[in-house]
């Protein structure tokens, strides 16, 4: 189970353990699982930044939002950034003529282009209005909780959707990614709502709307595209990390 950990840690950094042996098919299904897990923790570290932020520099959310988002960016370095601007780019080259296997290989490019950029720049320009806007109050409870739904969403779409690059030879499809399902699924629902517990009720209303954002967005690409990529469960990743995010900073009159 340790390695199945690492190995999820290195999904979303890019950056393994000097330890960490070569998962097994069965680990890297196992890893699909965790990765709410994983992205609790990181959402606790940047808690932990926030509740810094706001001793150091008290009534200036921006501020805060900022370093909470580089210190997101270095802890990741930058992957689930970089899958949401290769998923940009791979799909805006899909939607110029290009066939599937095309999106599939600018997707795998590590150069950005223009669509990948623009994804980037409107990505960040929301999370720091978000970020910005969350109720001080709601700051432990639901920056943990964003980084747990956010990897929720990439293991909904890794376990509901083939990799259609396990055809092409991908190494991403090697690792056994492709093997995660339902079984896979649940577990990292479990964890999910256990991590919802650290805002009673609210949490389950903003697991509700990230399933709403989420699925129906992966069922089109993936009607469009035949398969998913790991860039593009990075990206619905994102996207619902931002689905919360935006629940959170609601302020209802």
């Amino acid at each position: 189970m340790g390695n199945a950990f690492a190995f999820a840690a290195r999904l979303l950094s890019g950056l393994p353990p000097p330890t960490l042996d070569p998962p097994t098919r069965v680990e890297a299904r196992r890893a699909v699982a965790l990765l709410p897990l994983v992205g609790a923790l990181l959402g606790l570290l940047a808690a932990c930044v926030w509740n810094l932020a706001a001793r150091l520099w008290p009534g200036e959310p921006l501020v805060h939002a900022a370093l909470v988002l580089a210190a997101g960016a270095a802890l990741t370095a930058g992957r689930p950034l970089g899958g949401l601007a290769r998923a940009a780019d791979g799909l805006a080259a899909h939607g110029a003529g290009g066939d599937r296997s095309r999106a599939f290989a600018v997707m795998r490019d590590p150069r950005r282009g223009t669509a990948g950029m623009v994804a980037l720049a409107v990505f960040i320009a929301l999370q720091l209005a978000f970020l910005g806007a969350l109720p001080p109050a709601l700051a432990w409870g639901g920056l943990i909780l964003a980084g747990a739904l956010g990897r929720w969403a990439s293991a909904f779409t890794l376990a509901a959707y083939p990799l259609a690059s396990a055809s092409s030879g991908d190494p991403e499809a090697n690792h056994g990614l492709a093997d995660a399902g339902p079984n896979e699924f649940l577990i990292a629902t479990v964890l999910v709502i256990a991590s919802a517990a650290v805002l009673p009720t609210r949490g389950l209303l903003i697991m509700l709307a990230v399933g709403l954002v989420v699925g129906p967005a992966a069922a089109a690409v993936n009607r469009r595209l035949g398969g998913l990529s790991l860039p593009l469960a990075h990206a619905l990743g994102m996207v619902g990390e931002l689905t919360a995010l935006a629940c959170l900073a609601l302020r209802v009159q």
